[in-house]
């Protein structure tokens, strides 16, 4: 009989320590500066380079359909990087999950750097909000530096935030519920290219979403331990009163 009970105040006491809290909110972000140089020649006196589109959440140059008198032509290939809008809703568990609150998609159109900037760069802020469990606001400001090679090497783009990647939220920072924000971290989400030490290589005509995810730690509920203890304990009263008897 004892030996039931037991099992059956751990089983309620695992149970009840699962954390189920809800981790929710949105991201979104746009580009606010680019700088280039050009180092090839450009057509008739004029210049390719970047831009940043007119919501501000894509930054564009050319690739190898636009040259010459093509360069203003809406439906030549050009190389984007875009920062998507994300919105991110996950229940948790007890230890450690990752949660991916943003993401930049970047599509690398085939070109050649005698028609494009070598190496130009861009400034872009992402705004972080939470709004379950508690409502919590943040922001990072991050520098691209796009390095455009010689087809079919691949390009390259160098991404540093400004300090540490935290959005500015001061981490390890408790978000309530027995959740606990204790860092950031980048990795590619979807297509191809690889990401490391901060830099993002792709192939020519290749597409790749880089995530960024928040490592949040989760402790079980105090409720099961509580009960487990106290169920506990009374066995422990029961067995001596029995032995009494």
């Amino acid at each position: 009989m004892i030996k039931t009970i037991t099992a059956a105040l751990l089983s309620v006491g695992l149970a009840t320590g699962a954390h189920a809290a809800t981790v929710a909110g949105s991201s979104s972000g746009t580009f606010s500066a680019q700088t280039a140089e050009n180092s090839g020649l450009p057509p008739l006196g004029g210049t390719f380079g970047a831009d940043i589109s007119a919501d501000g959440k894509t930054l564009t140059w050319p690739g190898d359909s636009c040259v010459f008198f093509h360069c203003g032509d809406p439906n030549t290939a050009q190389s984007t990087l875009t920062i998507n809008d994300v919105a991110f809703s996950q229940a948790t568990t007890s230890g450690n999950n990752q949660v991916m609150v943003g993401s930049l998609t970047w599509h690398n159109a085939s070109s050649d750097s005698s028609i494009t900037d070598d190496l130009f760069s861009a400034i872009a802020s992402i705004g972080l909000n939470f709004t379950s469990p508690t409502g919590l606001a943040g922001s990072e400001t991050l520098s691209f530096s796009i390095n455009n090679t010689s087809n079919p090497t691949g390009d390259l783009i160098m991404a540093s935030p400004t300090g540490a990647l935290d959005f500015g939220l001061a981490v390890p920072l408790d978000l309530g519920s027995g959740l606990t924000l204790t860092s950031f971290f980048a990795d590619i989400e979807s297509g191809g290219g690889s990401l490391s030490g901060g830099t993002w290589s792709l192939a020519e005509n290749g597409t790749s979403t880089v995530g960024i995810y928040a490592n949040i730690a989760a402790i079980p509920l105090p409720a099961g331990g509580l009960l487990l203890l106290t169920g506990l304990g009374g066995l422990a009263a029961l067995r001596r009163r029995k032995q009494a008897a």
